[in-house]
């Protein structure tokens, strides 16, 4: 029986067709851009205010 569990367990990693990798893939980039966006406009707007705070303290 246990040879049978990891006979299935072999079947159930071969399932994983091209498709599937694709749309893994696919994923995986959607994540990572949506990632370095959200990255980016974290970075662009703390840059932002400090600039501006920066700014009014230096004015008279």
């Amino acid at each position: 029986m246990g040879g049978g569990g990891g006979g299935g367990g072999g079947i159930a990693r071969d399932r994983l067709t091209w498709h599937d990798r694709i749309i893994g893939t696919l994923g995986l980039v959607v994540v990572v851009a949506v990632a370095a966006a959200t990255l980016a406009f974290v970075v662009y707007f703390v840059a932002s205010t400090a600039l501006s705070l920066l700014e009014k303290a230096a004015g008279p």
